[in-house]
């Protein structure tokens, strides 16, 4: 379980990166303990109001620039989709990538032909069924897929440029409890 204090250390990050928000405004210790020992409520929810809107405008700034990069790519949002899915789980089937995609077969089978003229997705038999139709990455697909990521990653590390190296570790040791939260998450789910 994570502790109310790693709690309130992840939201009082001494960052310095224009954050727009009011409601920024880092305190060395911004929860207050009741006799117990416990955050109280009001002190939990003004936490997880400023660690969102922190998440957010971090969010913001690392995907803001990939808009122009998907732009140049001339692709459409089902089509970045498809490239997303199978770069996680290819190969597939054309019925499992519309299942994934909450999409008719036949638009799915649209979208795919257009990746396919781009070159950025091939299409195979099954060796174990001549009648299925596996689709996957080209080599230019995933290297179009690494490209629009790495316009993120990018981004980080002009962030992280900005910060000291103890500044890092105390970025590092929050993203660390969040990975750890997310997987006691996912446990209970």
């Amino acid at each position: 379980m994570i502790c109310e204090n790693e709690i309130n250390h992840i939201v009082t990050l001494p960052f310095n990166l224009g954050f727009p928000f009011d409601m920024w405004t880092p305190h060395p210790n911004t929860a207050s303990l009741d006799g117990k020992g416990t955050m109280r409520e009001t002190d939990r929810q003004e936490l997880t109001e400023r660690f969102l809107a922190v998440a957010e405008f971090i969010n913001r700034q690392t995907h803001f620039h990939r808009l122009d990069a998907w732009e140049e790519l001339g692709m459409t949002i089902p089509q970045l989709r498809t490239l997303v899915l199978l770069e996680q789980m290819e190969p597939m089937r054309m019925g499992s990538i519309s299942t994934h995609l909450d999409r008719a077969l036949s638009a799915t089978t649209t979208v795919v032909d257009r990746l396919v003229e781009k070159g950025l997705v091939a299409r195979s038999s099954d060796p174990d069924d001549r009648r299925v139709v596996l689709c996957e990455l080209t080599e230019l697909g995933r290297s179009t897929i690494d490209r629009l990521w790495r316009v993120g990653t990018d981004r980080i590390e002009m962030i992280m440029d900005v910060l000291e190296p103890e500044q890092i570790e105390t970025v590092l040791s929050a993203l660390d409890l969040l990975l750890r939260a997310e997987g006691e998450l996912g446990e209970a789910h």
